[in-house]
């Protein structure tokens, strides 16, 4: 926090005056396609993971297999997660943002039909390490 105090950020001034953007100003933003894609990609996204994540260690404990191996199992997740990020740069810069959008959800989609085929060690594995590069 002893960061930020120092931190000065800008507002934006027209005719001597700070200005805030109307409601119509937004929504002519959001209707733009970019930026509407974006939004719903970071809505969705998001949403699955929570909705997948969250129940895994709960039905691996319940399904008999340990603290352990669930805590494992998203260990494996957080590293499928965050490893990608030192390629993911040049990635987007060889294939373009939309290529990788498609190919993040294509990844979650691949994830639940992963976790709602079977309860293996296989299958908690597999999706929580496909939701995680997703």
């Amino acid at each position: 926090m002893v960061p930020l105090a120092f931190v000065h950020i800008r507002r934006a001034v027209q005719n001597g005056r700070r200005t805030r953007p109307t409601r119509a100003a937004i929504f002519a933003i959001l209707k733009r396609g970019p930026v509407l894609i974006a939004v719903c990609v970071g809505a969705v996204s998001p949403g699955i993971m929570v909705l997948l994540m969250t129940p895994t260690p709960l039905a691996m404990i319940g399904c008999d297999y340990g603290e352990a191996l669930a805590g494992d199992v998203v260990r494996w997740h957080v590293v499928a997660m965050f490893a990608p990020s030192f390629a993911t740069g040049f990635v987007i810069k060889r294939f373009g943002t939309r290529s990788v959008m498609v190919a993040g959800l294509a990844l979650l989609i691949a994830s639940a039909l992963t976790a709602a085929s079977g309860i293996s060690q296989n299958h908690f594995y597999g999706a929580l390490s496909l939701l995680g590069v997703g």
